[in-house]
């Protein structure tokens, strides 16, 4: 019998997929692996046809139910962006789920995630979770094998100031998110068809503090009322793609991250570096940043990475994906080069962030990463000599301090590591915004 959708949102993703508008055949429905991207879509339950589907993306529909998805067994991947699933427990009739991102959603109930048979990877930003969810929930997802992987799955959450300001908009009877994908930039989201912004989405980029104070101003502002009090603020009206509302770095496991590297045309000493750092840390998740991603981290920074680093980036950017790159501090047990920098690697925390500012970076250096305590100072690259891979120290406060004696500066820059991979594979603790340090474990090939 032939298939043709009454939903305008299902025939367009299926014409589309399919190479030729409706009606469609059982046999090819059933056929299509994806992915079938549904964009506007109200009514998903002709999607039961699809029973080879792969790969499925909901993006900015008015859907609440996955109900009609049990049909779609052979289901891999899902991603489902600003649209207002209120209910996980079908994701539980999907025995081949690996990936699911669920960013803007509003289920509240995490439970279902729990123990899902094939679940590796799951990116869940800007959900209204009860706190039971967001913290003991989480962590029984996290601390659960996957029946068929024998690991658990890696998750991707909402930093805690995003989710405590979603539930406070949510408490006041605003259904909004707002979230961090790639700890970049903060959107604020309405899921479902788009009804306050002109874009494929209502979103908007903006701060989950000027939204705090907003709600503290006026408690009693609608969805509508809260949208508008920022968008008159603006020349123009927001438009923003999809692909903003999730993770545009690639993200997985130690395992993924070493396969990454040994795909990579890196030399075999950059290689080899690159896999001691993460043998080191083999429970963390990694990720990688494509060229675009490096262009606009340039273009904001207002810096020109050297080829050597974009090239590393691109093959292993750094670590926990989900913290903003400044909040993950690093401690080094040795530098390269110790008879030429100024610090003690041992006594300082590093964040490593390629072009963001902190401090004065000598002239011609670009900051690679920093450390504020117990002296400030930064690890610098060289902007005017593009082969030159070297990471040099500067003892920035000390450099200050000298210049307020007004006696010679010589010796508070000098070089540290040979180069980035050399700096990583040096790591030898990890830690989040002051926290519990995670040591790394016992190398191996180190000797005793």
């Amino acid at each position: 019998m032939p298939i043709n959708p009454s939903d305008p949102g299902v025939s367009t993703a299926l014409a589309q997929a399919l190479g030729h508008p409706g009606p469609f055949s059982e046999a090819e429905c059933a056929a299509l692996e994806g992915p079938l991207v549904l964009l506007h879509a109200r009514d998903v339950s002709d999607l039961r046809h699809c029973t080879g589907l792969k790969h499925l993306d909901l993006i900015a529909c008015d859907v609440r139910s996955l109900g009609p998805l049990t049909a779609l067994t052979a289901l891999r991947q899902l991603t489902i962006l600003a649209t207002p699933i209120e209910d996980l427990a079908p994701l539980r009739e999907l025995p081949t789920l690996a990936f699911l991102t669920l960013n803007f959603t509003y289920v509240t109930d995490a439970l279902p995630l729990v123990g899902l048979p094939a679940l590796a990877r799951a990116e869940l930003l800007g959900n209204p979770w009860t706190e039971e969810s967001y913290t003991i929930v989480a962590q029984r997802i996290a601390s659960t094998s996957s029946a068929r992987l024998g690991t658990p799955p890696l998750l991707l959450l909402s930093l805690l100031e995003d989710w405590q300001v979603t539930r406070m908009m949510w408490e006041c009877g605003i259904t909004a998110s707002v979230a961090c994908p790639d700890s970049r930039e903060w959107y604020l989201v309405r899921a479902g068809i788009p009804r306050v912004t002109p874009g494929p989405c209502d979103a908007m980029r903006n701060d989950p503090v000027l939204i705090e104070q907003a709600l503290k101003k006026n408690p009693t502002f609608t969805l509508e009322e809260l949208f508008e009090n920022f968008l008159k603020k603006r020349a123009e009206p927001p438009r923003v793609e999809p692909s903003r509302l999730m993770s545009r770095r690639p993200w997985g496991s130690s395992v993924e991250a070493a396969s990454w590297v040994q795909a990579s045309a890196l030399d075999a000493q950059t290689k080899a570096e690159l896999l001691r750092f993460i043998a080191r840390f083999p429970t963390l998740s990694f990720y990688r940043e494509p060229p675009e991603f490096l262009d606009e981290v340039e273009a904001a920074s207002q810096v020109r990475f050297p080829p050597w680093l974009r090239e590393l980036r691109q093959t292993l950017a750094w670590m926990l994906p989900g913290e903003p790159e400044r909040d993950v501090q690093v401690r080094f047990h040795h530098f390269d080069l110790p008879g030429h920098a100024a610090s003690d690697p041992a006594s300082h925390w590093y964040s490593i962030a390629p072009g963001v500012q902190s401090g004065e970076s000598p002239p011609g250096f670009m900051s690679l990463g920093f450390s504020e305590d117990p002296l400030w100072s930064q690890l610098v690259i060289r902007k005017d000599a593009p082969k030159d891979t070297v990471i040099y120290d500067f003892a920035e406060e000390m450099f200050r301090d000298l210049q307020l004696e007004g006696v010679g500066t010589q010796g508070t820059l000098g070089p540290a590591f040979a180069s980035y991979a050399t700096m990583l594979a040096a790591i030898d603790a990890v830690r989040v915004r002051d926290g519990e340090p995670l040591l790394a474990v016992q190398d191996p090939n180190a000797s005793a």
